[in-house]
């Protein structure tokens, strides 16, 4: 893998699935716009559209050498637009095929969900706005080196880099230097393939979600067609929604898919699930030890139009600006649920 490239103006979030949600689908992919509104009141949901013509979104949800670590002659750089482009390059068919074929009830759908997951996931991780909660998750990595040669000279210049870009981004992100490096580091050794046949760490955690039999795995598709094709899905400028109930210690994350579906995933602990369960018909053991020799069934449903489907999308935007951190997107300049 190469680090070196010309890209100078990095996106957290890709302008593919940004266009998923344009205002104008049928313009040239330079001139897609998306509506912007700035948070005015996180508990009342207030917000404010920021043009009535909406923002760019070449140029959205992204910073000047916000994931660059090393700087070459002739506008030549490292950083990571290679790692992120093996994942945005697939993003918009897995997307729609993945929405196409739960429309028409197709079981094989694993190679979809695990491109959009991916995507999701890589979306979190390099948000800058998540950094604080990214090393809160996946913090103790930093403290861990590459083994392969070739891969240490790379990660050892992310703390070598000394320029006023780091300053501005720190304060941009409100975060310290340190933390800055630490979350660099991260990103550098969860998408860095070290010799593991093709996979990285990324794959490694989607794969966990997908297959392990310890957590019970959940997906629900929402959409809104129709009479119901006005009523679109907002884009938080965290890039995800946070819809666990910190009681149960579930993960329930929500995500925009395009500007009339979203995507829910939960997770939850079987174990925890059967111990909480008092009219379980065996001993928790004896039902950990049956689960571990089935195959895992992961349930995937799909909600369009009805009143439950609305709800959630009210939910989902309402939390959406609950969460964000000063601003939300949608294809939309009236956001539903409010």
């Amino acid at each position: 893998m190469s680090f070196k490239n010309q890209t100078k103006n990095q996106h957290f979030f890709s302008r593919i699935e940004q266009r998923l949600n344009a205002i104008n689908l049928n313009s040239k992919k330079d001139s897609m716009k998306i509506y912007s509104f700035l948070l005015l009141d996180r508990d009342d949901y207030k917000v404010e559209l920021k043009s009535i013509s909406g923002n760019k979104i070449s140029s959205n949800l992204a910073y000047i050498d916000l994931f660059s670590f090393d700087f070459l002659d002739n506008g030549i750089r490292h950083n990571f637009e290679e790692a992120f482009g093996r994942y945005e390059e697939k993003i918009l068919e897995s997307t729609l095929t993945f929405i196409n074929k739960i429309e028409s009830n197709s079981n094989d759908i694993l190679n979809e969900l695990n491109d959009v997951l991916a995507m999701k996931f890589l979306n979190f991780i390099r948000n800058p706005f998540n950094i604080e909660k990214v090393l809160n998750t996946f913090g103790a990595l930093a403290d861990y080196y590459p083994l392969n040669s070739k891969l240490r000279a790379e990660y050892d210049k992310i703390e070598k880099r000394n320029d006023k870009g780091v300053d501005r981004i720190c304060q941009l992100f409100d975060v310290e230097k340190h933390q800055y490096f630490r979350w660099m580091r991260v990103i550098f050794l969860i998408l860095m393939d070290s010799e593991n046949n093709g996979r990285n760490m990324l794959d490694d955690i989607i794969y966990q979600f997908i297959t392990d039999k310890k957590q019970a795995t959940a997906v629900w598709v929402y959409k809104f067609t129709d009479e119901h094709a006005d009523k679109k899905v907002c884009l938080s400028d965290r890039s995800f929604v946070d819809l666990a109930d910190p009681e149960n210690g579930s993960l329930v994350m929500a995500f925009n898919l395009t500007a009339n579906c979203f995507i829910k995933l939960a997770m939850l602990d079987v174990r925890t699930l059967l111990e909480k369960n008092p009219e379980r018909p065996d001993t928790v053991e004896n039902l950990m030890a049956i689960l571990e020799s089935t195959p895992k069934n992961i349930e995937i449903r799909l909600l369009t139009n009805g009143e439950y489907a609305l709800e959630a999308l009210a939910h989902y935007n309402r939390t959406a600006i609950l969460q964000c951190h000063t601003k939300v997107y949608c294809s939309s300049s009236n956001i539903y649920g409010l």
